[in-house]
């Protein structure tokens, strides 16, 4: 397949530390115009401290979203689909979502937990 300036490719490893339930940002992803993008994110988190839950607990998820911009608004197309997911604490997430223009990969650990979350991050857009 050619090189096309009108379709592009981005990857990224990102990383975060959360140390309760609060549902937050990985990464951000502007969508521009009137493009849509196929995001994918491969993320993984392990408890390193905190009062609840087990030593080294662990998660890991994949999951991937359509994403479109309506009138400058970022849309899901159809449903951010779960690949796959595993964890030991139930309560742990891994997911993608939008807010205004952009669209966002966000995780939520636990209460009494610090859990390190890393994700590589896959966009390709067609512009």
């Amino acid at each position: 397949m050619a090189y096309s300036p009108s379709n592009s490719r981005h990857l990224s490893n990102q990383s975060v530390t959360t140390t309760d339930a609060t549902v937050t940002t990985i990464k951000t992803i502007p969508i521009k115009g009137a493009s849509v993008a196929r995001i994918i994110a491969i993320i993984t988190g392990k408890r390193t401290g905190g009062t609840a839950g087990n030593v080294n607990d662990a998660a890991s998820y994949w999951v991937t979203a359509t994403v479109k911009a309506i009138n400058g608004t970022a849309t899901i197309v159809g449903a951010v689909a779960v690949l796959s997911a595993s964890e030991d604490q139930v309560a742990w997430d891994g997911t993608i979502d939008v807010s205004g223009g952009t669209a966002i990969v966000t995780v939520a650990g636990a209460a009494n937990n610090n859990v390190t979350w890393n994700a590589k991050i896959e966009v390709i857009e067609n512009l």
